[in-house]
């Protein structure tokens, strides 16, 4: 068998909460795939989503158990689809790189973020439709923690900017590099979803569908103690760093106790039925552009 070149033949670019940790499962366990650890973000270096970035030996490290009998390796990092160097960064390591991008209605999608956001302690804004309305604020560089990465995961409405992101992507790579999945499409038919993804990236064989728990992998997560909350996410940043400094295996065993521990599922709040309309006024030109895009109607994303 010729020797696979070193690093990930395809990338899945996000976007975040949008289904990407179920469609990394689904590639991980077809037998001609292989993925590498997610959310390395080696690509997309104006996004800094690491404080000290990645080295390039440092990233083909995380790809040196693939199997010589995988026919294929990936890489999820789901912020990247908002990357303006991701793009040219990918076409460069790989001309014939192939992407695959998951959308779901933006209003959803943002929401979720800011969820996770709070509970990774890189919002200091803990009212969704606040944190909405202080966006301004934030692209002028004001109020904006330290601790955010990336940055411009604070900027909620310009994240649902999808057809404007695609565009970017489209450009340089070209439309039929890239593959786009809805999340509605994933849930309601998996199957069909999985035919359609292992033909583009030229595989026979099907993708079976994901397992996922009884709450889903977007669930809504927060803490008890934000005290503990803090300096666990301190830890869990400096293992993100794990291309730069080793993260003993014990510390990372501690981490991850105390997470279990400390943290909790709860329903997340309702977002405010005027921050919903924000939202969708702000983005229906996008999602329009995003339909004729995919020659679909996603009108019903951001109807009134």
């Amino acid at each position: 068998m010729p020797k696979q070149p070193p690093g990930p033949d395809f990338f899945v670019i996000g976007a975040p909460r949008s289904g990407t940790g179920s469609l990394t499962a689904m590639l991980a366990a077809h037998p001609d795939v292989w993925m590498a650890r997610k959310e390395l973000h080696y690509f997309g270096t104006d996004l800094e989503y690491h404080r000290v970035p990645m080295t390039k030996s440092r990233y083909l490290e995380h790809f040196r158990d693939r199997p010589p009998e995988a026919r294929l390796a990936g890489d999820a990092s789901a912020w990247t689809l908002f990357s303006t160097r991701a793009p040219a960064e990918i076409a460069a390591w790989r001309p014939d790189a192939r992407v695959i991008v998951t959308l779901r209605r933006p209003a959803e999608m943002i929401h979720s973020i800011h969820g996770l956001l709070v509970y990774g302690c890189q919002e200091n804004i803990g009212n969704f439709d606040k944190a909405v309305g202080c966006e301004a604020e934030r692209l002028a560089g004001r109020d904006v923690p330290e601790s955010a990465r990336p940055r411009m995961a604070l900027h909620y409405t310009g994240l649902g900017r999808y057809h404007s992101h695609l565009r970017r992507w489209i450009e340089v790579l070209g439309r039929d590099r890239i593959h786009v999945m809805i999340l509605d499409d994933m849930r309601a038919d998996p199957n069909r979803e999985g035919r359609n993804l292992a033909d583009f990236l030229g595989l026979e064989r099907p993708f079976a569908p994901a397992s996922t728990s009884s709450r889903g992998r977007n669930a809504h997560r927060t803490f008890r103690s934000r005290r503990l909350q803090e300096w666990t996410q301190l830890q869990s940043n400096r293992a993100m760093m794990d291309g730069v400094v080793p993260f003993s295996a014990h510390r990372r065993l501690a981490v991850g106790l105390i997470n279990r521990l400390n943290g909790r599922y709860a329903e997340r709040t309702p977002m405010h039925e005027r921050t919903r309309q924000h939202i969708n006024d702000t983005l229906r030109g996008e999602i329009e552009a995003l339909g004729e895009l995919l020659e679909r109607d996603l009108s019903h994303w951001v109807a009134r």
